[in-house]
């Protein structure tokens, strides 16, 4: 006898008890998921150079080995060995901000790096300003300004990619304003940011080796832009915008992993890491699509786009025998389960419209139940608390497309049982514990009223 729980056959967005909408509790687990915090930068000692982001004067002299992050004035001071140009100190400067990004992303204290990346933009500010300066008093002759409001020669591509990725960086970590106000500040540093990294690319060869940063930076940049243009509501315009907005940003995402992808120097270890940046780029698009805040078919695009990107990389053999190839297969599984939730909305939609279509109805019961099954095969293997809960609910929802009770009852123990192993290896979100005391309970239950 099947258990009745509303918690598991009944849940849907919408409250309304369908047997067909999706289980909810991904929304939990998605705000779990590891956010990408910047774009990681490798550190050099042997490379970095000095710079003060208050000092206006030349920085070409040797400088002393030291480091005093937090001076009186609160503002970062790097001192690096050698000899160094501007945009080298500059450069120093953000690869020290960039670290602190990642160990606030562990420590969970942004001070620091808050600091350093608001140094970094200071410093931008502040060599802007003088390169406009220089090219004014250039178009001064006798005295007499003739300045034809021409724009001054752009500097080179590395100033752009760091001044775009920090002011990318800083509204990842600036999250202490709520509402309106913080949604236009962070939106202009966006905007600004986004302009900075297309400085970039446009003056780049395409061979140097913060090329596709910049790519992946805009792509970024540009889907931030779009999640939080959802979340004011956006103008009339905001859906043909979001189109043009996504086309760019999925062009920039392709642009990035082609330019990872055809390093002539890339051995398996490259490989590897490289592929952990694209995970992080897929993990995003997909996180995007799953919070259900774009209009469902820009998800669908962006389910489609990492889907793509995904088979690509689980054939290749440079990451097969690898920990990433796990990764992979998660990613890839979430991708289709997606994909099949997106199908099971639309068809409780058409439901609303034409009752009668069971052709139409069967066929993407079948569709449906091929990408669950997709997705349950690619987590087979599943050991972490994560992917454990996401075959959780891949089962859940194949159980919710059954014809008999029998085979709705196995699939919701297996669903079950799945939710308790991840249960077992560390703390799962509420609503997972509530699907599984229900289920128990409704087990209970049914045995009582048999014996009875």
């Amino acid at each position: 006898m099947t258990p009745e729980f509303s918690a598991i056959s009944g849940v849907d967005k919408e409250g309304s008890g369908s047997k067909k909408k999706r289980p909810m509790g991904l929304k939990a687990r998605a705000a779990a998921t590891k956010k990408q915090k910047g774009i990681h930068h490798s550190n050099d000692d042997n490379n970095q150079s000095a710079a003060n982001t208050g000092n206006t004067s030349s920085n070409t002299e040797p400088a002393a080995a030291g480091v005093n992050d937090f001076d009186e004035a609160n503002m970062a001071t790097i001192m690096l060995k050698g000899e160094a140009t501007e945009i080298d100190e500059l450069e120093g400067i953000f690869e020290s901000a960039m670290g602190e990004v990642s160990a606030a992303a562990v420590e969970e204290n942004t001070e620091r790096a808050v600091t350093l990346l608001r140094g970094t933009i200071h410093e931008c500010d502040r060599i802007l300003r003088v390169h406009h300066r220089q090219h004014q008093s250039q178009t001064h002759k006798g005295g007499e300004d003739v300045a034809d409001g021409s724009q001054p020669p752009p500097l080179e591509p590395r100033f752009y990619y760091i001044y775009g990725s920090a002011l990318y960086s800083i509204t990842e970590l600036s999250d202490e304003q709520d509402g309106n106000e913080k949604d236009t500040e962070k939106a202009e540093y966006l905007e600004l940011a986004l302009e900075r990294l297309g400085q970039a690319r446009d003056g780049m060869a395409g061979t140097e080796a913060f090329a596709w940063r910049v790519h992946m930076g805009m792509a970024k940049t540009a889907l931030e832009l779009m999640t939080l243009g959802g979340e004011r509501g956006g103008d009339a315009d905001a859906e043909q915008q979001h189109n043009h907005s996504l086309t760019e940003a999925i062009e920039s995402l392709d642009s990035a992993l082609a330019t990872m992808r055809h390093d002539p120097a890339m051995d398996e270890e490259t490989a590897v890491a490289a592929a952990g940046e694209s995970l992080g780029a897929v993990d995003l698009v997909l996180s995007l699509a799953d919070s259900r805040r774009l209009a469902p078919e820009l998800n669908v695009r962006l389910v489609a786009w990492g889907e793509s990107k995904l088979h690509g990389m689980l054939e290749d053999p440079r990451l097969s025998a690898t920990d990433t190839s796990s990764d992979i297969r998660y990613l890839l599984a979430r991708a289709l389960w997606l994909q099949a939730s997106a199908l099971l909305d639309a068809q409780d939609e058409d439901e609303d419209e034409d009752e009668d279509d069971e052709e139409k109805e069967e066929e993407g019961d079948k569709k449906i139940v091929d990408l669950l099954r997709s997705a349950s095969k690619l987590l087979e293997d599943a050991s972490t608390s994560e992917a454990l809960l996401l075959r959780g609910e891949v089962l859940l929802n194949l159980g919710n497309v059954q014809d008999t009770a029998d085979a709705q009852e196995q699939l919701y123990e297996q669903a079950i049982d799945t939710f308790k192993r991840a249960q077992q290896i560390g703390q799962i979100p509420d609503s997972f514990v509530q699907l599984i005391s229900d289920f128990d309970n409704g087990i209970n239950a049914d045995e009582d009223d048999e014996d009875s």
